[in-house]
């Protein structure tokens, strides 16, 4: 409480209180501090910092007197004359207090929306960076799938399908099914269906219809 001062427009009643030291160089009164109880020293009040480094010009400092200064309503609400103290804790009226009860969220309030200001600002910044990652990625996707579906194509139609040696044809799961008799050779069905004698057209071991194994596809 002692290091704390109040400006002198909230003195109650334009009280001429208020540290009176003077400037020695432009003569002018520099301090104005006001606080709790004031020294009066020569008719004028004086702060506890001037009267404890009185100047050089070696003021009487004995009988010294004090004043206890009376202020106006911090929130300048209400017309209590108030004390030092109550001035300070904002006691005088519900107004006043609310400002005090508020003072130290508000201190606290102005830092922390610059601070989500700039967290915003640079929210923003790393969004366009993300979304223009994030379009490159989707452009280079589309460059991969294209590359790949057309490698594909190109190993499809470059690729020895496996046939059947009798007709040459490739083997397919409707008419050209791969069969091999006990011999493991693999012809289509339909070639050794209309083969005269059942006999393998590679070995030439003799076979029966019943005895045909179905190969399908890895």
């Amino acid at each position: 409480m002692e290091d704390q001062f109040i400006e002198r427009e909230y003195l109650f009643l334009g009280q001429n209180h208020g540290c009176h030291a003077v400037d020695r160089t432009t003569g002018e009164y520099y301090c104005n501090r006001v606080e709790e109880k004031m020294k009066i020293h020569e008719g004028l009040t004086y702060c506890s910092f001037h009267i404890e480094n009185a100047d050089s010009q070696n003021r009487n400092l004995e009988n010294l007197t004090f004043s206890q200064p009376k202020f106006r309503c911090p929130a300048k609400n209400c017309d209590n004359a108030l004390s030092f103290k109550m001035f300070f804790t904002h006691t005088c009226c519900s107004v006043a207090f609310r400002m005090f009860a508020l003072r130290p969220i508000n201190e606290q309030l102005k830092p922390a929306e610059l601070t989500l200001k700039n967290a915003e600002k640079e929210t923003e910044k790393y969004k366009k960076k993300w979304q223009n990652a994030e379009n490159r990625r989707k452009r280079a996707q589309e460059d991969v799938d294209s590359l790949r579906a057309a490698k594909t194509r190109i190993i499809e139609r470059t690729m020895e399908r496996p046939k059947c040696r009798v007709c040459l044809h490739d083997f397919d799961d409707i008419i050209r099914k791969r069969y091999a008799p006990k011999c493991g050779h693999v012809t289509c069905k339909s070639c050794l269906d209309q083969l005269l004698q059942k006999t393998c057209p590679a070995c030439q071991k003799a076979f029966t219809t019943s005895s045909l194994t179905r190969i399908y596809e890895n």
